[in-house]
């Protein structure tokens, strides 16, 4: 794999996930990088070929741990976490078959990495980076790399530099910030410019830049002023992934339609996806209800509808269902919903709903079988439709108090509970009853007993 002349998803802990790779190199990425993972989590993974689904996943207690395909094939770097030759190396060669390359992250500030002796913490321990960098290097049959942050001490940055370049990796990636330093804070373009003009002329192998990139033009202008040739965008590709692409970004709504499509496609866990999909629009997505029913959202059916593509995700389940029809190893993985009686995936019931057995009801009609009928009769075919479609709200001035299950208007609910509360809105009148009844009984409980005669 060659390292020069290449724009690069950055790993990334929770989006670095299958769903937004292959959304990257769909953009335009040469290469991409999975999320941190750490090394005694790899060892012990099962590899699994998911012929269903055309991909290779290695699981460890039931777990997806990590998930690769076809379309990213040697183009797909998997970064562990490591503070260790040995367990780095035996990591690695649980996924070295299935990957492109290996790297090590010597970056990351988070404490959970700190704490371990892995991530930035290698930073004050050039031993141990010759150890666990030579060892890859001397064992594997794929390129290895490494990310690092700049050091305090210029002078130590260098000699860092210098000591990985003599373990033999094939490049590395330098964040322009040091270890303290959180991403609200700007890269220091004046420390990376004088280290790189330092290191440069002499050195053998590429340097790649990471950090304050958010826009094809920036990838063009920062490779001129650092005289660099490679690029590595986190946060600017997690909240557009069309940053790689010469023609533009794309309206954030086609990227996330895509982004789920890809999530759907390969069963990516419902949790990750959305958290992937509210970075994505919270900062470019003006409608504060469509926010919030992202936010609210439960399923990929709920989603899906958010998004207009709940035909694909229906497709693909009516598919999904006639391939598993007969396939005993998947059937268990299927149930249909005592309610709607319609055939869904595991991931679409709670855990206490899916211990019922043949009795199970799916999250989404949970959710409706909560919201009871007003005591008031109302004809309004808003309501009716709200009753249809609890995500989707057709009156954006009426919504039902979870509290006294009446239809209320907007002024009735506080702008907190209007905005954040979507389906579990409590108007003022039950709000302030119930702050009373708290506060009496935390009044009951100050009062002293009487004194005994």
């Amino acid at each position: 794999m060659d390292y020069s002349n290449v724009n690069i998803l950055a790993p990334m802990v929770r989006a670095g996930t299958l769903p937004l790779r292959l959304l990257s190199l769909e953009y335009g990425a040469d290469i991409v990088y999975s999320e941190e993972i750490i090394d005694r989590k790899l060892i012990g993974c099962k590899r699994v070929e998911n012929k269903e689904l055309n991909c290779v996943e290695f699981v460890k207690n039931e777990k997806k741990v990590f998930v690769t395909c076809p379309d990213e094939e040697g183009r797909n770097v998997v970064q562990i976490g490591t503070a260790s030759a040995d367990l780095a190396l035996k990591a690695a060669k649980v996924v070295i078959n299935d990957v492109a390359a290996i790297d090590i992250n010597m970056g990351c500030p988070k404490h959970f990495s700190i704490s371990g002796g892995m991530g930035a913490a290698l930073l004050d321990k050039p031993d141990t980076v010759y150890d666990i960098l030579t060892t890859l290097v001397k064992n594997l049959d794929k390129p290895v790399t490494c990310k690092i942050r700049l050091l305090p001490e210029r002078e130590k940055t260098i000699e860092l530099l210098k000591i990985i370049e003599s373990t033999g990796v094939a490049a590395v990636a330098i964040h322009g910030r040091t270890r303290p330093m959180r991403p609200r804070e700007p890269v220091l373009w004046d420390e990376v410019s004088t280290v790189l003009s330092m290191v440069l002329p002499d050195y053998s192998i590429p340097i790649i830049h990471n950090g304050d990139v958010y826009t094809y033009d920036d990838i063009i202008n920062f490779k001129e002023k650092l005289n660099l040739t490679s690029m590595m965008i986190a946060r600017g590709a997690l909240l557009n992934p069309s940053i790689f692409s010469p023609n533009g970004f794309d309206p954030i709504t086609t990227v996330i339609q895509k982004y789920i499509k890809y999530a759907i496609d390969y069963e990516n866990h419902f949790s990750n996806t959305k958290w992937t999909v509210c970075r994505m629009a919270q900062t470019q997505i003006e409608d504060t209800l469509l926010l919030s029913q992202i936010t609210s959202s439960t399923t990929y059916d709920h989603i899906c509808r958010l998004f207009d593509i709940e035909d694909y995700y229906n497709e693909k389940k009516k598919n999904d269902n006639n391939n598993n029809e007969d396939d005993k190893d998947n059937k268990n993985l299927y149930r249909t919903c005592l309610d709607c009686k319609t055939v869904k995936h595991r991931n679409e019931y709670s855990n206490k709903q899916w211990n019922k057995g043949y009795k199970c009801v799916c999250k989404y009609c949970n959710i409706l079988s909560k919201k009871k009928q007003p005591a008031k009769k109302i004809d309004d075919k808003d309501f009716i439709n709200f009753k249809k479609d609890s995500i989707k709200l057709v009156s954006l001035q009426d919504r039902v108090c979870k509290k006294c299950n009446l239809l209320k208007i907007k002024s009735e609910y506080s702008n907190n509970q209007w905005n954040h509360k979507l389906l579990d809105a409590m108007c003022k009148s039950c709000i302030a009853l119930t702050n009373s009844s708290s506060n009496n009984k935390h009044n009951n409980k100050k009062k002293k007993k009487p004194p005994s005669n």
